[in-house]
């Protein structure tokens, strides 16, 4: 299968956009970043929109929590192949390497001319991940934190 392309136009729009977004396809059983908007770069911390491709398309999961790896990757995997709607939830350590934040991840597939399937992942910056009982930032970033931390626990046990 070869990759898809949209036209110069369309790509222009999407990466404009400041709604984090990316647009993924399945290539040969590889997962191959169409898409990358502004704010995606924005959520990663990319210097440039060329890191934030050569990052996905390199190693996706540099910088995803090492407890959230293989929870996300499977997930992502299942996603690609099955169809259906992605949600997870995990750490990602922005570019810079500065914190970890906790990313909430949607996705739906999309089709492009000639019927190609493709997955469209949006991202929602949940706020910065911190260790249980840290007790610092809002509710719902703590509620989070506090759950990825638990999941990793019960993972390594």
């Amino acid at each position: 299968m070869e990759r898809y392309r949209f036209s110069a136009e369309q790509q222009a729009l999407m990466e404009s956009m400041p709604v984090p977004f990316v647009i993924f396809q399945m290539v040969d059983r590889h997962i191959v970043t169409l898409a990358v908007s502004d704010g995606f770069c924005a959520l990663l911390g990319a210097e440039s929109r060329t890191q934030a491709y050569t990052g996905m398309d390199q190693d996706t999961y540099k910088n995803v929590h090492p407890d959230d790896v293989v929870r996300v990757g499977n997930a992502v995997y299942r996603f690609m192949k099955e169809g259906g709607r992605f949600e997870t939830i995990y750490r990602l350590k922005k570019m810079d390497g500065s914190r970890y934040t906790v990313i909430h991840a949607f996705g739906e597939h999309i089709y492009g001319e000639g019927g190609v399937r493709l997955a469209q992942v949006w991202y929602a910056d949940e706020g910065d991940y911190t260790e249980a009982g840290e007790g610092r930032g809002p509710e719902l970033s703590r509620s989070l934190s506090n759950a990825l931390h638990e999941e990793s626990i019960l993972k390594a046990n």
